[in-house]
């Protein structure tokens, strides 16, 4: 309901698409262009010629599965530490808590990576018309808001960018580097680059819901613990106000 009344109301639109810039520039300066950058990236390196199909498959969910979630993470961290560096949270708490700015900026850049893949997919599909369905933008999405949430957590937790890199950094290698160790020591539930592993390792689709499932639950785990730290957050900056 609240999506039909802003496209009529021009007025509206306008302050919504103002607010989505202002948020994906206090999170993260100049997100557009590393998106654009990115894109043009990918495009290079899914067009070699020397690639068979399975080759560029591979590329692809390396790019959308790997690549995407670590950018929407990096992204993430900055959501509100941006605000906290520059010394502008205790003004930008005033209008609405930090719990709600950092929400509404998380959904943002995430919102801004799906739009993204949903580009690169129509990319894809426009260049090699028999590789690729929309699913798989969609498949990419839990790991996105996995790496996004955990990244955000260690840094709310110490209030330092730094935390949540470096968290996040070692989560997303020991992923990458470590998946063959994780999945014969795991199996492929748990594993979060589980389309990317499936192509370049035996299959293991067996398992792929039920893998994404999992991935959604812990996601969902780790926001509840940034919207507990941030309320805790949130009554130290109010004390502090008074």
């Amino acid at each position: 309901m609240i999506i039909p009344r802003v496209l009529e109301n021009p007025r509206k639109l306008t302050q919504l698409v103002a607010l989505v810039k202002y948020d994906l520039q206090s999170s993260f300066p100049g997100v557009f262009w590393v998106l654009v950058g990115y894109l043009a990236l990918s495009y290079s390196l899914i067009t070699e010629g020397s690639l068979d199909t399975v080759e560029r498959q591979t590329r692809i969910a390396f790019l959308m599965e790997v690549v995407s979630p670590i950018l929407a993470g990096f992204f993430s961290n900055s959501a509100l530490m941006g605000d906290v560096v520059a010394g502008s949270i205790i003004f930008s708490a005033t209008r609405q808590s930090m719990t709600k700015l950092w929400v509404r900026r998380l959904i943002t850049v995430n919102a801004a990576i799906l739009v993204e893949l949903i580009v690169f997919h129509l990319i894809i599909r426009l260049t090699y018309p028999g590789i690729g369905q929309f699913s798989e933008v969609f498949i990419s999405t839990p790991s996105c808001l996995l790496v996004s949430c955990l990244i955000s957590l260690f840094t709310l937790l110490f209030m330092d960018m730094n935390a949540g890199y470096l968290a996040g950094l070692f989560f997303w290698s020991a992923n990458f580097i470590g998946s063959k160790a994780i999945l014969s020591i795991f199996g492929p539930k748990p594993y979060i680059f589980l389309w990317w592993a499936s192509l370049k390792y035996p299959p293991q689709l067996e398992q792929f819901w039920v893998n994404k499932a999992l991935m959604l639950v812990f996601t969902s785990l780790l926001f509840i613990l940034c919207i507990l730290v941030l309320n805790v957050k949130d009554k130290t900056l109010n004390l502090s106000k008074m």
